[in-house]
């Protein structure tokens, strides 16, 4: 929690590479998927990973060199953000980009997709490390698999650490991890 920015008051001298907590950016070291499924219910899933792209990250098409506008023409070309597509097609969220979220009480996408979504929001920044918050809890098992594998995907695509805690995970789901801790 501390290294994502979500604990603000740590105790004791905490150091990164024998530099002062306080000394970093953390929000640019860490993020943390909360095990909590808060959305805007009235936005689409494309919606909620582009306002999460806008508020994590400054490095917007706007601001990309000849050279990248050339290799991402044909998606830019008709207004769509790369990464917003890359994270869609990868969490396998492609097919429900255009749904609204809806609420937990009206939901117009299912619990597995809106649990993506909360993980989708976090990878649209340029964090070095993730963490994932009892990730499992309240997903059954298929769907925490599903899930593991999209996210271990695009971790090595992005060649990026993630750290997760599991309740009680099954064998295939545990077999999913490189290093335990």
């Amino acid at each position: 929690r501390l290294l994502s920015g979500h604990t603000t008051t740590p105790e004791g001298l905490i150091t990164y590479n024998d530099e002062h907590i306080r000394n970093i950016g953390v929000h640019d070291l860490a993020a943390m998927v909360e095990r909590f499924d808060n959305h805007l219910p009235l936005l689409t899933v494309r919606e909620t990973i582009e306002f999460a792209r806008k508020c994590l990250l400054t490095f917007q098409p706007k601001n990309y060199g000849p050279e990248l506008l050339e290799i991402m023409g044909d998606a830019l070309k008709i207004g769509q953000d790369p990464k917003v597509e890359i994270i869609l097609s990868m969490l396998g969220l492609k097919h429900v980009a255009d749904r609204f979220v809806g609420s937990s009480s009206n939901p117009s996408i299912a619990e597995d997709e809106r649990r993506r979504l909360t993980a989708a929001e976090m990878f649209t920044g340029v964090h070095a490390v993730y963490f994932l918050d009892e990730l499992n809890t309240a997903a059954e098992d298929s769907v925490s698999y599903d899930l593991l594998t999209a996210i271990r995907i695009f971790t090595r695509v992005r060649q990026i650490t993630f750290m997760a805690s599991l309740f009680q995970p099954t064998c295939e789901v545990f077999d999913l991890f490189d290093r335990l801790i």
